[in-house]
């Protein structure tokens, strides 16, 4: 079953430092955000079930970023003073 949160209850169920209501009030303002939250009269709300699957979806997208990621080769060079 659907239950439907506020930002500052997301908040407090995944961690206040890692998804603080700041950040979840300006993904939800932004139009090209794909964070689960609609107004619902003057509060922004999203369903558990939706924002755990934009979690998902966002570990997924850290996972493949990471792994495709190029490591800079560098070289040894001495510096003298």
């Amino acid at each position: 079953m659907k239950t439907l949160l506020t930002l500052k209850e997301i908040s407090s169920k995944y961690g206040q430092q890692a998804l603080p209501v700041s950040t979840l009030s300006r993904l939800s303002r932004d139009q090209n955000s794909k964070f689960p939250a609609f107004k619902l009269n003057k509060k922004w709300v999203a369903y558990d079930v939706d924002v755990e699957d934009w979690l998902d979806k966002q570990k997924g997208d850290l996972d493949i970023s990471l792994s495709v990621e190029k490591t800079a080769s560098l070289s040894k060079e001495e510096v003298s003073l």
